[in-house]
């Protein structure tokens, strides 16, 4: 059962399976989720809280935790089996270690921080990393801790370097836009099934010949940039 208020959701505690208080003004987890045994998805978008509590572990049942447009600096260590967490456009100065621990994540959104950098973490089923619009000058693009990753958004940073190790047979989408890259990494055959490609507003010279063994590219942004010819 999807909540849209409180009001509704004290009344059918046990069947509530979808919490949706978008914009609520809430400062706090409201006491009721604790209540909730069959807790799927718990969305507290664009809400004034600041501070999770380290019970958040006891939602066992919780799938999608979105938390996006609130003011938190940092997530307790035991946190549920989440699948996917949004915790964008908060106040973030470092990636929370916490996340890692969680084995099932899929999907992390935390885009519009004050992240400077991001940590080598194993994430073995994530899928999606969007780190838009943070602060970060060199990223590490590594199979070891992204094994399974199909979109990573590293637009609006700071970017200054890029390195890549290992295959990623699963990246289906890279965004680099809007950074200070000049160059790329060579070995861009890394990402053989590479779908969509965006690094405009760059200052980017050249482009790695190796561009052309990504035989699956549909769309390749490359406005704004100083180039002044393409590979062969």
């Amino acid at each position: 059962m999807r909540c849209y208020n409180l009001t509704t959701a004290r009344q059918h505690l046990a069947q509530v399976t979808a919490l949706i208080l978008d914009g609520q003004q809430l400062e706090q987890i409201p006491p009721e989720v604790w209540q909730m045994p069959q807790l799927e998805t718990l969305d507290l978008r664009r809400n004034a809280i600041k501070v999770l509590p380290e019970t958040m572990g006891e939602l066992k049942t919780l799938k999608f935790l979105l938390l996006g447009n609130n003011q938190l600096q940092q997530i307790p260590q035991s946190l549920p089996n989440l699948v996917q967490i949004d915790l964008s456009a908060n106040c973030f100065s470092l990636f929370p270690a916490a996340l890692a621990q969680l084995n099932l994540l899929q999907k992390i959104n935390f885009s519009s921080n004050r992240l400077h950098k991001f940590p080598n973490l194993t994430f073995p089923a994530l899928k999606e990393l969007n780190l838009s619009g943070n602060k970060i000058a060199a990223f590490l693009l590594s199979a070891t801790f992204l094994p399974k990753l199909e979109k990573l958004y590293l637009s609006r940073n700071r970017l200054e370097k890029l390195e890549i190790e290992g295959v990623f047979s699963t990246l289906d989408t890279f965004d680099l836009a809007n950074n200070h890259l000049n160059i790329l990494p060579d070995n861009l055959m890394a990402t053989p099934f590479l779908r969509h490609f965006y690094v405009s507003k760059n200052q980017l010279k050249q482009l790695p010949a190796t561009l052309g063994h990504c035989n699956w590219l549909k769309t390749c942004h490359l406005a704004k940039n100083k180039l002044d010819s393409l590979p062969d």
